[in-house]
């Protein structure tokens, strides 16, 4: 599945922050914000960026995870629609 940010993983808090949200995608759409923080997904603590990646990869397009995200010490839930990925035009 996509999701449309990009992130890095902060070695301090041990957990993925996003660096970019790409317009027009699923995370645009839901409202995740640049500095957001994505605890878990579905339920399950996130603790690396790779492994944050696996799990948005792995995921069916048209599946809605639930992630839950940290902003300014609050923490939400949110259900993107993932989509499949863009194709790339050499």
């Amino acid at each position: 599945g996509f999701l449309g940010i990009r992130y890095v993983f902060s070695r301090e808090t041990g957990v993925a922050v996003v660096d970019t949200v790409l317009p027009n995608t699923p995370a645009q759409q839901i409202g995740i914000k640049e500095g957001d923080i994505v605890m878990a997904v579905d339920g399950d603590r996130v603790d690396s960026a790779n492994e944050l990646q696996e799990r948005i990869y792995n995921a069916t397009p048209g599946s809605r995870p639930i992630l839950t995200i940290e902003r300014d010490g609050a923490q939400r839930q949110v259900r993107p629609l993932l989509v499949a990925w863009p194709s790339i035009s050499p």
